[in-house]
């Protein structure tokens, strides 16, 4: 469903102190309150409330709070407020030749406050972190209508409790974000992406870790099915089994010198090499679909445990190969691996529950972790109570009346 702030329920601040003034009438009513997502879009329908008759939701719209604040470039830093499509800000810092390097689904089209309250990363988090490793600063607006600064504009700038680390990725649980301030980077002067196939799931994730070794860091480094989009339309790439992209950027002779690395370390050399815009738009893409909305479950373990979770995954890994709306990605020095079912299971499914519990339980036994997106059905790992009271407990200091609709994990 699409709002639009000619919707009754729709409200569009421009300014931050409008944005707490709605909070605070919002809380006092006991109204709930949703974030609409850059395209207008609500992440989904707010809960009902207290009694047979819940008041009327309030939908916020960011999009008026578009500003750049200040920009720094002899600092790396620039403020602006959380209404600002990346795609903006990147236009705006590309003339002073510097850029964030973040790549989360969505891409530049979705809004800075989103990216920060949602603090969801893409392949770039392998050299250059999540999203809070690049907020230096922030102005959090409380359920309840509080405004707070929390950070700075540096990076040296906390003392105390780190309360800035606790709003970024929150998903909107404890209020809105109406501004920030980031960390620059100089934009690279090369960028290149090596694709190596294989047939053998197995072998592909024990590539990833040799290649993982490299001298300094990729800036990124996955393992992809080839049904995923940005892989299946490279005619290089046999389908069946998948690739291990990796992405390397800075200069030109830092860029050649870890090519020739990585093909040394490689048993065969790279299916196809993609440079500049090819190689950012493949990352981008591979970034989109990975999470693209779809159901998928994650699993999350010590990189050296990984290629033991893909024998144990490899049944169901296989039965993905080539069944529309399934696919597998894994980020394999994080150790993460994510899949999604297919959208109309077949009888060739039958048994992926049992399995998917059988895996569940083996990653919990080694302190990994797996959740759910998109799909209640799905299995997956609920936090223990402890860190549920813990959470709930921040929340309320945040957010009293409890009126803040959090983004679900899978929000876009």
């Amino acid at each position: 469903m699409t709002h639009s702030p000619g919707d009754p329920f729709v409200q569009a601040p421009s300014t931050e102190e409008e944005v707490a003034e709605l909070l605070r009438e919002a809380s006092a009513e006991r109204r709930p309150v949703t974030v609409l997502r850059g395209d207008g879009s609500a992440p989904h329908l707010p809960l009902p409330g207290a009694g047979d008759s819940p008041p009327d939701p309030l939908y916020l719209s960011l999009e008026k709070l578009d500003r750049v604040h200040e920009h720094e470039p002899a600092d790396l830093t620039v403020t602006v407020g959380a209404g600002l499509r990346l795609q903006r800000m990147a236009d705006h810092l590309q003339e002073a030749g510097q850029w964030i390097p973040v790549d989360p689904p969505g891409g530049q089209a979705r809004r800075v406050g989103g990216l920060v309250a949602g603090g969801r990363w893409g392949p770039l988090h392998l050299g250059y972190g999540a999203p809070r490793d690049h907020v230096l600063g922030a102005t959090l607006v409380t359920g309840d209508g509080r405004i707070l600064e929390l950070g700075g504009k540096v990076v040296k700038n906390v003392a105390g409790f780190d309360l800035l680390r606790l709003a970024v990725g929150s998903r909107g649980r404890l209020g809105v974000v109406v501004r920030t301030t980031v960390r620059l980077h100089p934009i690279p002067a090369a960028d290149r992406t090596l694709l190596f196939p294989s047939q053998d799931h197995r072998e592909l994730h024990l590539l990833a870790l040799r290649l993982a070794g490299l001298p300094g860091s990729p800036a990124a480094l996955e393992v992809l099915a080839h049904g995923l989009l940005p892989v299946s339309r490279l005619e290089e790439i046999p389908p069946g089994g998948g690739v291990v992209a990796l992405r390397l950027l800075g200069t030109p002779g830092g860029v050649e010198a870890l090519t020739l690395l990585a093909e040394e370390r490689a048993p065969i050399p790279p299916a196809t090499v993609l440079s500049d815009s090819a190689s950012r738009e493949f990352f981008q893409a591979a970034a989109d679909g990975v999470e693209g909305g779809r159901p998928w479950l994650r699993f999350s373990v010590l990189p050296s445990h990984l290629p033991e979770l893909v024998k144990r995954l490899t049944p169901l890994l296989e039965l993905l190969d080539g069944v529309p709306g399934g696919w597998w990605a894994t980020h394999a020095r994080a150790g993460v691996l994510r899949l999604a079912l297919p959208t109309d299971p077949t009888d060739v499914m039958a048994g992926v529950p049992d399995l998917l519990e059988s895996v569940g339980d083996w990653v919990a036994s080694v302190g990994g972790g797996y959740r759910r997106g998109g799909d209640p059905t799905l299995p997956g790992q609920e936090s223990p109570p402890r860190i549920q009271r813990l959470q709930e407990g921040i929340r309320r200091v945040f957010d009293p009346a409890g009126v803040m609709r959090p983004l679900p994990q899978w929000h876009p």
